[in-house]
């Protein structure tokens, strides 16, 4: 189980970061995640250099609470947005508009 706590009065918080090599980063596995609200996500997406779109941060089996958009902060060289699915937290390129032309 991976437990993310915040004090009522919001003066502490936990904060999970991830920082990229020019590869990527290697994702935590959990049976249980626990967000409380407060809780902090900081992805620091510089030095990546690979050409995955889509890339694991968090696998669970079971998920009780979220990151709020104001306590998730992503940097990087590309535009990238926090994807939740049923079992897990993963990090998306944002990949633009296709435009078709016949």
């Amino acid at each position: 189980q991976l437990d993310l706590h915040a004090s009522a009065d919001g003066t502490r918080a936990s904060t999970l970061r991830f920082t990229f090599g020019p590869q990527g980063v290697g994702a935590v596995a959990c049976s249980n995640l626990v967000i409380a609200v407060g809780a902090k996500l900081v992805v620091n997406a510089d030095a990546y250099t690979g050409t995955a779109s889509i890339i694991p941060l968090i696998r669970f089996e079971a998920k009780t609470g979220d990151f709020a958009p104001a306590d998730v902060t992503i940097t990087g060289t590309r535009n990238w947005e926090l994807r939740t699915t049923a079992t897990g937290l993963w990090l998306r390129r944002e990949s633009g508009t296709v435009i078709l032309v016949n």
